[in-house]
């Protein structure tokens, strides 16, 4: 019974907790509201623009198809007037065609013809004017010696009248038309434009708004249910459930608020989810570290290193050292496709079938070729793996070198100060038919000198990035091997690494980091021995023979 009042007292006080909550939000404005506001200020804005465009576009066609008409009126006007101004008696003709002028077109105002001789004749009795004032119109149906003045409230269309038996190519003029036009027509056809315009904007603002606030409820109205059952899992009840209705990111979000809550309301299983998890990845991790080298193998004439740094728990990169014979050393970095526990057991069946086929062959290409025909058929659709691996003969100095797909090798020659790189051709290992993969492969044999140093990385090393999202990349690797190549292999390696951290600064880091060097040193002198080389003929003829069958 104790249970159970305790149950009914923490959901009253949830229940009084969501009142209190209700009751603040009362007093702000719902995101409803909000959302309606701001998309009618968007559609009044959007709606008055439009509104404002048209009518001025219509303005602009309307003066302009005026002002083009009167022109053509005018030069109606001048050919009629042509014939019947070249007689000097023709006073009265001249008025009444320009009488005649005024009462075919209403927008006239005043229609006068000022002769070359000095005479001005008018339809009426009305006042001549001889000075026009006014803004010049520029039209382009206006053609050399015609004119258009508008003081706002009328047009003045001025015009040459030409004598109509004027040779061709010759200006021969008797005088000059004026028309006076009323802008009154064109006033009431703009306001005519105006008040569609206003209709034409009232009606685009109300269907738009209609359909945005439309569109706001059908969104918010799941998004407000959602931030109800949010509240109250909030708050305590962590039994509610949403309903999940939508089949977008809201029902997606929906379903992942359930399952929270499902997760809330059973702890326990999910922490043992996540322990078991954590474990699973630590032994993972910790058996990825036990098969990479503890210790460099220590060969005459040569110093070796390397360097391994998952940036996950559990990473994709390897490399190793393999024993070939007594002077000559295997060594191999590779770049697996995929992280966690994909990445390392492709891995390990990487590794185990370079320990078995490389003491096999002094070279490295039938090596690589070899581990691809035997690690394909493990590896699933779209993995791979990029791979660098060379042979060093300590004794002669000789580093035979393939590439499948892998960053290059990097050489510094230390009589030049200098860094190379060493690029050879090669695909990823399990990306093609072994026989393609083995017809696409090279081998580079190079010389090392005492003091020359090789390395040998994993892209994680020029990927890594700082906070402004620049990468260490290419160039800044190989200045800082330049610079640091004259130390032993172990400190090295070490050096490019806290470089690359250091560039990266906090951000953290996607890939994993490999670094392996390589120091020729003096070869050691031996002594001569009185050996028969009966048996390491033997075990030549021996290797040829495995690797010819």
């Amino acid at each position: 019974m104790g249970v159970s009042y305790q149950s009914a007292g923490r959901l009253e006080a949830n229940d009084d907790q969501e009142a209190d909550l209700t009751g603040k939000e009362k007093k702000s404005p719902s995101l409803h509201w909000q959302l309606a506001i701001l998309v009618g200020l968007l559609v009044l804005v959007t709606a008055t623009g439009l509104t404002w465009l048209l009518v001025d576009s219509e303005r602009a066609n309307l003066s302009r198809e005026f002002q083009t008409s009167l022109v053509h009126q005018g030069r109606t006007i001048a050919r009629t007037l042509s014939p019947v101004a070249r007689d000097p008696e023709a006073g009265e003709g001249i008025a009444r065609t320009l009488a005649e002028a005024r009462e075919d077109d209403p927008r006239l105002t005043g229609a006068y013809y000022f002769d070359d001789r000095g005479g001005i004749y008018s339809a009426d009795e009305e006042i001549v004017p001889l000075n026009v004032e006014g803004e010049p119109v520029e039209l382009e149906a206006l053609r050399a010696r015609e004119e258009l003045v508008s003081d706002g409230g009328s047009f003045c269309l001025t015009l040459p009248v030409y004598h109509p038996a004027r040779p061709p190519g010759e200006i021969t003029t008797l005088g000059k038309l004026r028309l006076v036009a009323s802008a009154e027509p064109v006033r009431l056809a703009l306001e005519r434009t105006t008040v569609s315009g206003v209709i034409i904007g009232a009606a685009a603002f109300v269907i738009a708004a209609g359909l945005g606030i439309l569109f706001i409820l059908r969104v918010l109205g799941p998004l407000k249910e959602l931030q109800r059952g949010v509240k109250k899992l909030g708050a305590g009840n962590l039994t509610y459930r949403l309903k999940v209705t939508a089949k977008n990111d809201l029902g997606r979000l929906t379903a992942a608020v359930n399952e929270l809550a499902e997760r809330l309301e059973n702890p326990r299983d999910a922490t043992d989810d996540r322990g078991r998890m954590a474990r699973d990845l630590e032994i993972a991790r910790q058996l990825q570290q036990s098969y990479l080298p503890v210790e460099a193998p220590n060969y005459p004439g040569m110093a070796v290193a390397g360097l391994c740094e998952p940036a996950f728990e559990v990473g994709g990169d390897y490399y190793d050292f393999i024993p070939i014979d007594e002077r000559r050393l295997g060594v191999v970095v590779a770049d697996v496709s995929g992280k966690s526990l994909q990445g390392l057991m492709v891995m390990l069946v990487l590794r185990t079938i370079l320990k078995s086929t490389a003491p096999r062959h002094f070279d490295a290409l039938p090596t690589l070729c070899e581990t691809n025909t035997l690690l394909s058929p493990d590896m699933r659709s779209g993995n791979f793996v990029t791979c660098i691996y060379y042979v060093y003969d300590s004794r002669n100095g000789s580093l035979d070198v393939v590439n499948a797909g892998h960053n290059p090798l990097l050489l510094f020659r230390a009589s030049e100060k200098r860094v190379e790189v060493v690029k050879t051709r090669g695909r990823p290992l399990g990306l093609i038919e072994p026989d393609e993969f083995c017809r696409t492969l090279e081998s580079t044999t190079l010389r090392l000198e005492p003091g020359d140093a090789v390395l040998l990385y994993t892209d994680g090393v020029c990927e890594s990035m700082n906070e402004e999202m620049e990468l260490f990349g290419d160039g800044r690797l190989q200045d800082a091997f330049a610079a640091s190549a004259e130390l032993a292999p172990g400190e090295l390696v070490k050096r490019l690494a806290e470089t690359a951290r250091a560039f990266a600064g906090e951000k953290r880091q996607f890939d994993d980091t490999t670094l392996v060097a390589l120091k020729a040193l003096e070869p050691e002198v031996e002594e001569p021995l009185d050996v028969d080389l009966t048996e390491e003929v033997s075990l030549t003829v021996d290797r040829c023979i495995s690797e010819g069958g």
